[in-house]
């Protein structure tokens, strides 16, 4: 390789990353973060089984249980019981 090739080929390397470094730094879509605002809630992960069988979880600014599905009457909400489960069988 004589000189003159390698010097146009260390041009264009550089060349090459000037164009990309310009494009991950002026041309890249950029992420923009929601605004945060007062009005954002966040609920717990419960929920209240309903007297059909199906659960409901938290919902809305207040973060109230839904409502059971048909108008059935909900009951209390209830934690899960591990029983005779070992914490070693839980992540089986």
């Amino acid at each position: 390789m004589n000189k003159n090739t390698f010097i146009w080929t260390v041009v264009g390397v550089v060349a090459v990353i000037l164009i990309l470094g310009g494009y991950f730094f002026f041309g890249a879509k950029k992420t923009v973060e929601a605004p945060i605002t007062e009005d954002v809630v966040a609920c717990t992960m419960d929920a209240k089984v309903c007297p059909d069988g199906s659960s409901v979880g938290r919902t809305g600014p207040k973060c109230e249980f839904a409502a059971c599905p048909t108008g059935a009457k909900p009951t209390t909400p209830t934690t899960p019981s591990t029983g005779d489960v070992s914490p070693a069988d839980m992540y089986k």
